[in-house]
C-alpha cells in the first residue's frame, strides 16, 4: 500500500491493518505426527490459547474497520445530509443511533482484542473504554433507554429532546425521570473517545508484535 492511501485512513484503520499484517507475517509449522492441522498450528503460532483465536482476530479487525466507516461518515456529513434540519428528523435519529451503536460495537471489538493478546492492565483498559462519555450516552439513549442502571439497584428512564438535535450534534439534550437535563456535544465526545481508543489499539499492536518477535527468537 502506498503512502497516499494511508493519508486517507484514520489511525484506527491503520492500526487494524497493522494487526492484520502481523497475523499474516507469522510462519506456520504443522507437525507431522498426524495430530495437528493448519488451524491449530496457526493459533499456536499466534500464541492464542483458543483454536478459534485467528478467526476472532479477523472478526474484530473487520468490525473495527466497519464501525470506523460509520464514525468517518459522521465527521463528513454529521447527522443529516439535508440542509433543512426540520425535514431531517428521521435521518438524524438513524444516524445518531447508528453512530452510538457503532462506537459500542467498536469498543466490544477492542476489548476482545485486549483479551486475545493478553494486554497488560486489561481491566483498567476495559474500564477506560467503558468510562468514556459517548459510551455512557449510548447506553442512556440507544440501548438501555427505558431502564438504565444507576447502580445500587436503582434505575432511570431517559428521553431525548428532539428539538436539540442538530447536524453536528452540538448541544444534544436528554433527561431522566430522576436525572436532571444533560447537555452533550457529540462531536467533542467522539473526538475524546477516538484519542483513547487509538492509544489502546496501539498498545494492542505493540503487545502483539513483541510477543511474536519473542516467540521467533526462542525458536
Amino acid at each position: 500500500m502506498v503512502e497516499e492511501d494511508y493519508k486517507l485512513k484514520t489511525n484506527k484503520e491503520i492500526l487494524a491493518e497493522a494487526l492484520l499484517y502481523i497475523e499474516g507475517w507469522i510462519p506456520v509449522k504443522v507437525r507431522n505426527d498426524g495430530v495437528d492441522d493448519f488451524e491449530s498450528a496457526f493459533s499456536r503460532s499466534l500464541c492464542f490459547e483458543n483454536i478459534d483465536g485467528p478467526k476472532i482476530l479477523r472478526s474484530c479487525i473487520d468490525l473495527i474497520e466497519d464501525t470506523e466507516s460509520a464514525i468517518v461518515e459522521f465527521y463528513r456529513n454529521g447527522l443529516c445530509l439535508q440542509t433543512e434540519i426540520s425535514k431531517s428528523k428521521g435521518e438524524m435519529y438513524l444516524r445518531l443511533y447508528g453512530l452510538l451503536n457503532s462506537v459500542s460495537l467498536q469498543i466490544e471489538a477492542i476489548i476482545e482484542l485486549i483479551e486475545l493478546f493478553k494486554v497488560p492492565n486489561k481491566n483498567q483498559l476495559k474500564d477506560t473504554l467503558k468510562d468514556t462519555e459517548i459510551y455512557k450516552i449510548r447506553n442512556k439513549l440507544g440501548s438501555h433507554t427505558t431502564k438504565y442502571s444507576l447502580g445500587g439497584g436503582k434505575f432511570d428512564s431517559f428521553r431525548l429532546t428532539q428539538t436539540s438535535l442538530s447536524k453536528w450534534g452540538k448541544g444534544i439534550e436528554f433527561s431522566g425521570i430522576d436525572t436532571p437535563t444533560q447537555n452533550i456535544n457529540l462531536f467533542d465526545e467522539l473526538a475524546k473517545y477516538n484519542k483513547i481508543s487509538e492509544v489502546i489499539l496501539l498498545n494492542i499492536c505493540t503487545k502483539a508484535l513483541k510477543s511474536r518477535i519473542q516467540r521467533r527468537w526462542k525458536r
